[in-house]
């Protein structure tokens, strides 16, 4: 659904929010569920957490590691609120304790332990929400940067003279490691042959971090194409015939459901009224000219 027929188009839900995604809205694990999936959530949940019902477990994940707020503190793992520290990471229901792990290594040992005691004969949908490059960088272990990494990290703060931009770089460095790490989970299974990989962002990069989305004009939280423009790419052995290809279409965020439920699991059960399209025919197709784009325009923000 468009944030628009869910009533949060004004704002994301705080850590002080008494509310969350209205219960009425089925999400998409609940329909994988539905269809003899196992389905699991890793990192930012951000859907409001006041009631036990708004929780992902009661959304239709069989299992969630994470954090419920927008951010948190890469070590410490608390929110900060005006001068409040608030601890917020946990394992399902239940406060999942570690003051001194760095969030990504915890994330990459949470994916690790899904995919190896997953049978390869069952369906897996993953949602890995990772922290990544959000803004509060700190330094990540040494053990998830290689030499070359480390050396790039170094040419970044040489031609940009920025501390922050340097530490930008190894988290981004960090958080591909943990992609990395993630295919060879899933080769180790026997499951990397029948997966579809779906890397998509929620906004452009914030400027007051150091972000940056040039050559596109704006940022995070702004309209323009720099706060609501972003690369996504789908990877997956089974796209052979696609690969290196590019989607010209328009894509928006609601159109991720119907992909992958229908375009990619095979869905064929009753929906309801989305918002979003099913891009799958076009993102499978060798040759991107002979198929229609199902989308061609999208809405913003309407202001009443």
């Amino acid at each position: 659904k468009n944030l628009l027929h869910n009533g949060v188009s004004h704002d994301v839900f705080s850590e002080k929010s008494p509310n969350g995604l209205a219960l009425n809205h089925k999400l998409l694990p609940q329909y994988m569920n539905d269809i003899g999936y196992k389905s699991h959530a890793i990192g930012k949940w951000h859907l409001g957490f006041f009631n036990h019902q708004y929780l992902p477990t009661s959304r239709g994940f069989q299992s969630y590691l994470g954090y419920y707020s927008g951010n948190l503190d890469w070590y410490g793992h608390y929110v900060t609120w005006g001068t409040t520290k608030m601890y917020d990471f946990h394992s399902d229901e239940s406060a999942y304790y570690d003051t001194s792990t760095y969030t990504l290594e915890l994330f990459d040992a949470r994916a690790q332990q899904l995919i190896s005691s997953h049978n390869p004969a069952e369906p897996m949908f993953l949602y890995y929400a990772t922290q990544g490059i959000h803004g509060g960088y700190d330094v990540p272990p040494e053990k998830f940067l290689t030499d070359s990494q480390i050396e790039l990290a170094e040419v970044v703060y040489t031609v940009t003279e920025s501390a922050q931009r340097k530490l930008l770089a190894t988290n981004s460095a960090a958080m591909d490691t943990t992609f990395s790490n993630l295919l060879a989970y899933l080769k180790n299974q026997g499951m990397y042959e029948n997966s579809v990989i779906i890397v998509a962002s929620d906004n452009g990069g914030c400027s007051n971090t150091v972000g940056s989305n040039y050559p596109l004009r704006g940022q995070k939280n702004s309209l323009f194409e720099g706060g609501v423009r972003v690369n996504a790419f789908v990877h997956s052995p089974l796209l052979a015939d696609a690969q290196g290809t590019r989607l010209e279409c328009v894509v928006h965020n609601v159109d991720w459901l119907p992909t992958i439920l229908q375009g990619v699991a095979g869905y064929t059960g009753e929906i309801g009224a989305l918002d979003g399209v099913n891009h799958w025919e076009a993102i499978k197709a060798a040759d991107k000219s002979s198929t229609a784009c199902a989308r061609v325009e999208m809405v913003h923000l309407l202001e009443v």
